[in-house]
């Protein structure tokens, strides 16, 4: 894999992440355990797209939430 699209493929499990948080936060009772792995994985994504781009080329903007 280049470059680019190592970006792009941990720009999706980013965006894929904010998905279950969202979905798991709807429910009537989120389970937080859950929540809380989630975010710090997501998390964990984030910081690698940031060394990642600090050393080539700037990745395309994530969406956030408030929520983290």
């Amino acid at each position: 894999m280049n470059e680019t699209s190592d970006l792009a493929e941990i720009q999706a499990q980013h965006a894929a992440l904010q998905q279950e948080i969202d979905a798991e936060s709807r429910r009537p009772r989120p389970d937080q355990l859950r929540l809380t792995s989630l975010k710090r994985e997501k998390l964990r994504l984030k910081e690698k797209l940031v060394l990642r781009s600090s050393a080539g080329a700037a990745p395309e903007p994530v969406a956030t939430s408030p929520e983290g």
